[in-house]
């Protein structure tokens, strides 16, 4: 009797420990499932994003592509490179991709719409080009300065874009134009530089930044600039009174004019015979003539890309120059 209950606790011991192994092993196992799950989710969720940043530049190389067939000597936001939902909107990119290239804008009556297509990077004021009385409007109209407290920034600003002699972007001692210390002087690399200009609130800087770029050039695009823009345009050198001639430009464009010259006889052309530009609104013309142009040469592309189902989800915003065939910007996120 005494061997078998021997036997019997022998035989119930094993069966413990095969039990414990059988629940050990289950459980690796499951903790294996589990890893091997979430690895393949991370794969899958990499892969995905892979493949939207293929469709994503896709559509940063259609919209080039689209703005190398333009031939025209103007830019204006009626052509297709700026605005074609066909060739911009929901394009199928392949492996289950599809993008969207698009960007909004500020319409005359205040509301906001959505083109789909690139924009224009020289509808807006580069702050490394724009001479001190231009940056001193912008500042009053967009970024509700008074006329002195907006001449004074502005010529902060243009003491910051501009290198020491022959010390490139060496620190200039004694200038004191930026908040923070060790700052070089030079052209601003970003507009959020702007935020550690002396002077300059955050406030201010969220109010002026819908207008302004470091990628524009030496001219505005009347074709392409916003309300707010054509408002500072026309108060550059015509005050206040330069509104009128704003209002013109932006009903005229909205109802599908195009200006392709800046000859008073050519913008009186595209206004069309009910609009008449007055002698005020020929002086403000021929005021604003060095800040303004109908052509462009650097374009903005704005690109999201994915399947819809949370599988990729990419966006990449470049700025290309037509003219020298090359990015001034690009980023991925």
């Amino acid at each position: 009797m005494t061997a078998g209950w021997q036997n019997g606790r022998r035989a119930g011991g094993i069966l413990i420990v095969v039990l414990w192994t059988l629940f050990l092993l289950a459980a690796l196992a499951m903790a294996t499932a589990a890893y091997v799950g979430g690895q393949m989710e991370e794969a899958r969720r990499l892969g995905g994003r892979v493949l939207a940043r293929q469709a994503a530049r896709a559509g940063i190389e259609h919209g080039i592509a689209a703005l190398l067939r333009e031939t025209n000597a103007w830019e204006s936001l009626q052509e297709d490179w700026a605005n074609d939902p066909a060739a911009f909107k929901d394009v199928d990119g392949g492996s289950g991709m599809r993008w969207t290239a698009w960007y909004v804008y500020d319409c005359a009556d205040g509301s906001v719409a959505t083109n789909y297509g690139f924009t224009d990077e020289q509808g807006r004021v580069d702050v490394n080009y724009a001479r001190e009385e231009l940056l001193t409007t912008l500042l009053r109209i967009t970024g509700g300065l008074s006329a002195g407290e907006a001449k004074t920034l502005a010529g902060t600003i243009l003491q910051a874009r501009v290198p020491a002699p022959a010390g490139g972007r060496d620190i200039v001692p004694g200038r004191g134009v930026w908040t923070v210390a060790g700052i070089e002087n030079g052209p601003f690399r970003s507009v959020h530089e702007l935020l550690w200009v002396r002077g300059m609130s955050r406030e201010v800087f969220e109010r002026v930044a819908p207008h302004i770029t470091v990628h524009g050039a030496t001219r505005i695009n009347i074709n392409t600039a916003g309300p707010e823009i054509l408002r500072v345009l026309a108060s550059v050198r015509g005050g206040e009174g330069g509104g009128e001639w704003a209002r013109k430009m932006l009903q005229s464009r909205e109802q599908g004019g195009t200006f392709r010259t800046l000859s008073p006889a050519g913008i009186a052309d595209t206004l069309g015979g009910k609009t008449v530009l007055t002698p005020d609104d020929l002086a403000v013309l021929g005021g604003i003539l060095p800040f303004i142009t109908v052509t462009s040469d650097r374009f903005r592309g704005y690109v999201t890309a994915g399947d819809g189902g949370g599988r990729g989800a990419v966006r990449i915003t470049c700025v290309w120059d037509r003219r020298e065939r090359r990015f001034l910007y690009w980023n991925e996120d």
